[in-house]
């Protein structure tokens, strides 16, 4: 996994999404603390990128939350040093970085983990999935927001 080829709010999310596992006692890192955790950043695409596919982001993200709470506790004080990553983020990890190279993107953006969450099986995928939002979908959204622009930098957001 190559981390330093992930822009700053794609690091930023999934910092967050640990925090977001940790304060909720989960014992590794799933999909589903990865969508909560975009679905908090103001200045990524990716709320824009739901609002032009006419998604109802507070239907989505009670949807989401409820998910989150039925996970599994663990009684140890839940750290972050603490947290695994489950099977599923490695293949998410895996899949935003195969995306980003299709899209031509020199780093993995928050675009990149959202279209990556849409696809590999996950309850993220069909919480996503529940709401109309595919794969096919998020990347016409992402290249009608961003045109034909590409990602070079770490801090293209």
């Amino acid at each position: 996994m190559q981390f330093h080829k992930f822009t700053l709010k794609a690091q930023e999310a999934l910092q967050m999404a640990q925090e977001i596992a940790a304060m909720k006692s989960h014992g590794d890192l799933r999909g589903l603390h990865i969508l909560a955790a975009l679905l908090r950043q103001k200045d990524s695409l990716v709320l824009p990128v739901l609002e032009d596919l006419k998604i109802n982001l507070s239907a989505l993200e009670h949807s989401l939350s409820r998910e989150l709470n039925s996970l599994p506790r663990i009684l140890s004080g839940g750290t972050i040093g603490q947290l695994y990553l489950s099977r599923e983020v490695i293949e998410i990890l895996d899949q935003a970085q195969k995306i980003a190279k299709e899209m031509n993107d020199e780093y993995v953006s928050c675009e990149h983990l959202l279209v990556s969450l849409s696809q590999i099986p996950s309850s993220a995928k069909s919480i996503l999935n529940a709401y109309g939002i595919r794969a096919e979908n998020l990347l016409a959204s992402v290249k009608r927001i961003r045109g034909d622009s590409k990602i070079v930098d770490e801090m293209p957001e």
